[in-house]
């Protein structure tokens, strides 16, 4: 008879209580479970898991916030149960309360938004103007001068660094991408080490004959030297040894920035 009548309150629920509840159940799991299984993320001694809890409790941040979404509406509008309602609006309260971060945040990574000198924009490059000029000029080429899918390469570096700022700004794919993060993804770091071998045996190598066998490998239509090349290689990227595998498309004299395009 218990079985029964717990049934029955379980059907008398309406469907979208019962998905509420499951997303606050699987949000709960996600943070739990990280807890009781011991998974050992690639960031070193003292940061294990690192990796682990923030994608679980990111993900859970989210399951919650759908939920109580529904879960406060639920509340301030139960007609059956008094109490129910007094709860919602107080919960309400609570969570008007957090708007104030917005205007704080707000403030803390974008100043005084009111101050139109102050404006960024929403274009991602405009950072590169005054920081990287020549960098700048040479991605806009590549954005309005390439397709989609051609291949440029460029120099490897640590996640979190000016590194791979051609594949970040315009979405052209490149060899390798942040070691680390490239990393995580493969669990390995057998491939990650033959491609940046390879990509500075392309950018520094006289041996021509493997260089356009790389080339060839990873299908490169275009090799580019800036910043984060010339700090990485130093002098031993050369304009004229580079030039031997195509012909020169973009020269900034002033930066020393360059575009080459690999013979077909």
């Amino acid at each position: 008879d218990s079985k029964r009548k717990l049934w029955k309150r379980i059907k008398d629920v309406p469907m979208s209580d019962l998905f509420a509840v499951i997303l606050g159940l699987c949000a709960v799991g996600l943070i739990i479970i990280p807890e009781l299984v011991y998974v050992v993320d690639i960031y070193g001694k003292g940061h294990e898991r690192a990796n682990t809890m923030f994608k679980c409790t990111y993900q859970a941040y989210i399951l919650f916030a759908i939920m109580m979404g529904y879960a406060l509406v639920r509340m301030l509008f139960l007609k059956r149960f008094l109490w129910i309602n007094i709860l919602g609006v107080i919960n309400f309260a609570l969570l008007l309360s957090t708007f104030l971060y917005i205007i704080i945040g707000t403030k803390q990574w974008y100043g005084n938004i009111f101050n139109y000198n102050e404006h960024k924009g929403l274009d991602a490059t405009k950072y590169l103007a005054g920081t990287y000029p020549g960098d700048k000029d040479a991605i806009d080429w590549i954005e309005n001068n390439t397709k989609p899918w051609q291949v440029v390469l460029e120099a490897n570096g640590d996640g979190y660094t000016d590194y791979e700022k051609v594949s970040a700004m315009t979405g052209r794919p490149t060899v390798l991408g942040w070691y680390g993060h490239e990393w995580l993804w493969r669990n390995n770091t057998e491939a990650n080490n033959i491609r940046a071998n390879d990509i500075k045996e392309i950018y520094t190598s006289d041996n021509v004959k493997l260089v356009k066998n790389l080339l060839k490998k990873y299908h490169v239509a275009y090799i580019y030297v800036g910043s984060s090349e010339k700090d990485k290689y130093k002098d031993e990227v050369n304009m004229d040894r580079l030039r031997k595998y195509g012909q020169l498309v973009f020269w900034d004299p002033k930066s020393q920035a360059y575009i080459i395009k690999v013979n077909d």
